[in-house]
């Protein structure tokens, strides 16, 4: 996986497999086409070694007042190393929580996700790669 920058306005970072995915994205993300937006800088992003996460982006809509789960742009869920979704005590963030919630300006979320400009919220969905003998459990309050 690698993290392309493109020019458009302003520098725009997408995390993505490849140049054309990254395009869709911004095509997705801004509606406007791949000639808009110039390549300046591409950056592989290392794997993540040891424990993670995966989180899950809940777009949402207003509709009578109250804030209702919408269809998602784009793919919803991204990993993370574990140690960015830690607090300061050392436990994992709650889900839909303003603490969560940050997690969406990760890195590796997807653009959409950081551009959406209605409600949201964001979910911690799974573990991987624990050291053994360690659960989830290990990292909840």
């Amino acid at each position: 996986m690698e993290n392309y920058t493109f020019v458009h306005t302003d520098e725009v970072e997408v995390t993505a497999e490849s140049e054309e995915d990254a395009l869709n994205q911004l095509r997705q993300a801004y509606g406007v086409s791949e000639d808009h937006f110039e390549l300046a800088e591409v950056d592989p992003i290392e794997p993540i070694e040891g424990p993670s996460l995966e989180v899950k982006f809940h777009p949402e809509v207003w509709v009578d007042e109250r804030a209702v789960e919408t269809d998602p742009e784009g793919p919803q869920c991204w990993e993370v190393p574990l140690e960015d979704a830690l607090s300061e005590d050392g436990t994992i963030v709650e889900g839909n929580t303003a603490y969560s919630d940050e997690l969406r300006e990760h890195e590796r979320a997807p653009i959409w996700a950081r551009n959406w400009t209605g409600p949201f919220y964001v979910t911690i969905e799974e573990f991987h790669n624990l050291p053994e003998g360690e659960t989830p459990d290990d990292y909840m309050e």
